[in-house]
């Protein structure tokens, strides 16, 4: 073979190999390029539902937002509406306590009526101061009401309806005391016909017990005299107290030895006379 022979034998085996090696080299490289091709694609995929999952979790809180939105409006339309009927049921009782103010002076009024009446029916101090006291301890205890449904309008109501009860017992009571102050007119007149025109002198000191009490709906009692400074005669009076409190007055129609028949005048309201109560015409002496 000759020398050219064998350089183009030689050109062929390097250019085969030279070709070879770049077909080896561009084969991998085209391989690589579609594995990151498809990578990207991929990961383009992948991010674009995690985008879409994004937005539609944006999508739900923003509508979340939005209810939440409504229902706030309608809760704060609805607190403005208690609000606006607080104010108004503030306002209410306001008026009423105005109103119960006005009730308790008529009250106070009624009440110093009442003592002068008393007084000037028994002519007795000690009972009309007790009376006094009675009625301004209710008086200080309604006033205390008031006071506190001022200070807690929660339970206004509550302690409206006490005192109008209270205000209601004071009218009772005074219709009561009218009532009593016609019995006494009527026992005097009574006991000055059995005197011929002449009421009986100052009360002896005497002292006694109920022994007998009529029934339920009856004022009658008898009282039988333990001690006497004197004669009992009809007209005189004798206050009856137990349990340490006072109960009323019982006055003598009829006197038989040291047994007193008679009837209560005076009843303090809510207070039961019975068998073994102590009767004394100067109490407290």
């Amino acid at each position: 073979m000759s020398p050219i022979g064998r350089v183009f034998i030689v050109l062929n085996l390097g250019l085969a190999f030279a070709f070879v090696g770049f077909a080896g080299t561009y084969l991998k490289h085209a391989t690589n390029w579609k594995a990151s091709h498809d990578d990207v694609v991929t990961k383009a995929d992948a991010g674009e539902k995690q985008r879409l999952a994004e937005i539609a979790a944006l999508q739900a809180d923003i509508n979340e937002t939005r209810r939440n939105l409504t229902s706030t409006d309608s809760l704060q339309k609805s607190t403005q509406a208690r609000l606006d009927e607080a104010t108004r049921e503030n306002e209410r009782l306001a008026n009423q306590l105005t109103s119960l103010e006005g009730t308790l002076k008529a009250a106070q009024s009624n009440l110093a009526t009442m003592g002068d009446k008393v007084d000037a029916a028994t002519g007795r101090a000690d009972d009309a101061y007790k009376l006094a006291l009675k009625a301004s301890e209710e008086r200080n205890g309604a006033l205390s009401d008031k006071v506190a449904a001022e200070a807690s309008l929660t339970n206004a109501n509550s302690k409206i309806a006490d005192l109008e009860m209270k205000v209601a017992d004071q009218n009772t009571m005074v219709a009561s005391l009218n009532d009593t102050i016609g019995e006494k007119n009527v026992i005097l007149d009574y006991v000055k016909d059995r005197l011929g025109g002449a009421l009986p002198g100052a009360v002896p000191a005497m002292s006694g017990a109920v022994i007998v009490v009529g029934g339920p709906n009856s004022n009658m009692v008898t009282v039988r005299l333990d001690s006497k400074a004197g004669e009992a005669k009809p007209g005189h009076s004798l206050a009856i107290h137990g349990d340490g409190n006072y109960k009323g007055e019982f006055v003598v129609d009829t006197v038989d030895g040291d047994n007193l028949f008679g009837r209560m005048t005076v009843k303090v309201q809510g207070a039961s006379v019975r068998a073994g109560d102590k009767a004394d015409s100067q109490p407290g002496r």
